[in-house]
């Protein structure tokens, strides 16, 4: 049975036109003369394509698309915009309403019917893609893969933001290569969605010509989302990576202001606390209680706010903003940061950590800060210790859990900077037993953590952790988080 096509044009030459190539390479081509009759056409003749015109009467043909992707019956349909205008914005434009391509006009006879065999096999391609995918999800993995699937999600969001900084300087057969790997790799993992968009990708860069620039970056974005929104289940995951029940208490209630983020970055925001059971509202956000605000590369100025803020970084690599070593209740998340991170440091700061228990907390201005740094690896004993000493402050080092305790409670410091792993006692237990000492209540503790392991972030903060560096660390990151920590410059 032929595939039904619909085709969308107010100019009658063009739709005859399009109508007579199309039924000539054997499809079942309808017509409609403006976007209203499309819509009333589309749920009995159900087309797995419209040709729409950009510019026709009344509704145009980026709202039809708009119309059709809203509606979960039609949603899979292919839309391709036929446009006139070759700016690039334009027919950026028509990529955001959800056209699946556009093509130019006038329509070249000789290759048109082949560009849309090509794209009705590649749906189906992907219809089969995305069904066995279906069948298989990260669940069905061993737990030891829990950290492949980390690492796979991470590696490549790192990947398409790179590309996307890069633009159109960004290397073509590199990104195919990576969307050649992330199609296998996704679907061997269990990510239908993600392999359905690399292979996308992978096509749109093996087309002959000059690489369509706005096409491939729409679909590069969607990507990066795709890679940040997916999950490692709990049958590869800790069962600790979810957020605790007094977490998510403590953000129902609260009224979030949101800003500073580009459109991507606000959605994913906005959807992550919204999730959580909090009222979200956009830019400064009147009587709100926290403010959450994206910073980038090169941004040396913080939002003045009487209410606490939460600077989150939009560029991978920016380890922090100048503003953080300031006073008032602040913290920063560096890129890429997880969910639960955002959350788990958006409580923190409700909680008023680094607000109005601060001053007792804090050692006395003039006083040179203390810290005791335990871990069992050399190198990094070694790295924090001169980097500290360099800013003037007084280490002791212990390379286990249990002598970090003694050295902790024999000579209380202002800090104790603990890596979650040790032998004998590990991060988590010796931060359980300063924070069930009462003598040692007034000990900031920041914990050494491996990259993106979420679970560990929670647990700490859960247990009283003040703050947590991820490890590889940069040393001026972790200075600038214990200058806030003990409230004195050196």
């Amino acid at each position: 049975m032929a595939d039904p096509i619909l085709i969308v044009d107010d100019a009658p030459i063009n739709r005859k036109l399009t109508q007579r190539i199309l039924t000539g390479a054997g499809y079942d081509v309808r017509i409609a003369e403006d976007a209203e009759t499309a819509l009333g056409l589309m749920p009995e003749l159900q087309p797995r394509l419209v040709l729409t015109n950009v510019r026709l009467p009344g509704m145009d043909g980026l709202t039809l698309t708009r119309r059709i992707k809203e509606d979960p019956l039609m949603r899979e349909t292919l839309v391709i915009a036929l446009t006139g205008c070759t700016a690039e914005e334009d027919l950026k434009r028509a990529l955001e309403a959800g056209c699946d391509d556009y093509v130019l006009k006038p329509i070249d006879t000789r290759t048109f019917p082949r560009l849309i065999e090509g794209h009705l096999a590649r749906r189906a391609q992907e219809a089969v893609f995305a069904h066995s995918a279906a069948q298989f999800t990260p669940a069905d993995l061993p737990v030891w893969a829990g950290d492949l699937c980390r690492d796979f999600l991470r590696e490549g969001y790192l990947k398409c933001e790179e590309m996307l900084s890069l633009g159109s300087a960004s290397p073509v057969d590199d990104l195919r290569r990576s969307a050649h790997l992330w199609g296998g790799l996704a679907a061997m993992l269990g990510y239908p969605e993600i392999t359905v968009l690399s292979r996308r990708l992978e096509e749109m860069l093996r087309r002959p010509g000059a690489m369509p620039k706005a096409e491939s970056s729409q679909t590069l974005e969607k990507l990066s989302t795709a890679f940040t929104q997916s999950r490692v289940p709990d049958s590869t995951a800790d069962k600790r990576t979810r957020l605790p029940v007094w977490f998510i208490e403590e953000l129902a209630s609260k009224r979030i202001a949101v800003s500073g983020f580009d459109p991507r970055e606000a959605a994913r925001v906005t959807g992550l606390f919204q999730a959580a059971g909090a009222q979200v509202t956009a830019g400064a956000g009147e009587g709100c209680e926290l403010a959450v605000v994206g910073v980038r590369t090169g941004q040396e100025a913080c939002p003045a706010s009487s209410i606490p803020v939460l600077l989150v970084g939009t560029t991978p690599g920016y380890l922090y903003p100048p503003a953080l070593l300031g006073g008032g209740a602040m913290d920063f998340a560096s890129a890429p940061w997880s969910g639960d991170e955002l959350l788990a440091r958006a409580c923190r700061l409700l909680n008023q950590r680094h607000g109005a228990d601060a001053a007792g907390i804090a050692p006395d201005t003039g006083k040179t800060p203390s810290v005791v740094i335990a871990d069992d690896d050399p190198t990094t004993l070694t790295l924090l210790r001169t980097t500290l000493r360099n800013y003037g402050m007084d280490c002791r080092i212990a390379e286990e859990g249990e002598q970090a305790l003694v050295l902790i409670r024999s000579a209380p410091p202002d800090v104790a900077i603990l890596d979650v792993i040790m032998p004998n006692m590990d991060g988590f237990e010796v931060l359980a037993a300063v924070r069930n000492d009462r003598s040692l209540r007034q000990v900031r503790v920041m914990l050494l953590t491996a990259m993106q392991q979420e679970a560990d972030i929670v647990r700490g903060f859960a247990l009283g952790a003040d703050d947590y560096v991820l490890k590889p660390f940069s040393p001026v990151e972790v200075v600038a988080r214990l200058k806030r920590l003990v409230r004195s410059e050196p």
